[in-house]
């Protein structure tokens, strides 16, 4: 007996060989549950009230994290003080060569092989499964190394890539107070390919 996943896998992997995006996209889209169910939860403002409407848990949530990673300091945009601060470990020039170079189709393929499955998609709805289960001699895998050879090369995203999704996790205590909660990014797939490879160089 196949297990879930395993018959999941391989009706993405058929229509995949067959060209058939829309079976793959309905597939993808129909095996995961939304994720505005969670966050839509009653949460309290920093004033202590319950807000239960969509609009005011959305702007709880825009307050607090606009509060979290608002630069305190003053030093975000200061150029002054970044000017004398260490940029790279490494010598200028040193390796940057391998960043001029074409994208290879095989190190596409080994940082997809190395994501985690079963992991929430980014804004763009993609999982990395969806890119996996794309044959190399697949039309779909020419399409994915077309657009990140472009990206690559040009150094200009794709506009779905430039957004990422915050999600809220709650962790123990009052699942009513922000402050027992920790939030997520979630990227976009191709965006985390180019940005594994940059890395590695």
């Amino acid at each position: 007996m196949r297990l879930r996943g395993d018959v999941w896998r391989a009706t993405v992997a058929d229509d995949f060989r067959r060209g058939d995006s829309r079976a793959v996209w309905r597939i993808a889209k129909g095996g995961f549950g939304r994720r505005e169910e969670q966050s839509l939860r009653p949460i309290r403002d920093a004033e202590g009230n319950l807000q239960v409407t969509p609009e005011a848990i959305a702007h709880v949530w825009e307050c607090h994290y606009r509060e979290m990673f608002r630069d305190k300091t003053g030093h975000s945009r200061d150029r002054s003080y970044w000017e004398d601060k260490p940029v790279r470990v490494r010598q200028p020039g040193a390796g940057v060569e391998y960043l001029d170079r074409e994208l290879q189709e095989s190190e596409i393929a080994s940082v997809l092989q190395e994501m985690k499955n079963w992991k929430a998609a980014g804004p763009d709805g993609v999982i990395p499964e969806l890119l996996k289960v794309a044959a190399p001699d697949c039309p779909m895998r020419a399409s994915i190394v077309k657009v990140l050879r472009r990206v690559w090369n040009e150094g200009i995203l794709e506009k779905e890539w430039e957004l990422a999704e915050v999600v809220t996790i709650p962790k123990k205590g009052d699942p009513e107070q922000v402050d027992n909660y920790r939030g997520i990014s979630l990227l976009p797939v191709g965006l985390k390919i180019i940005y594994i490879i940059a890395r590695d160089a």
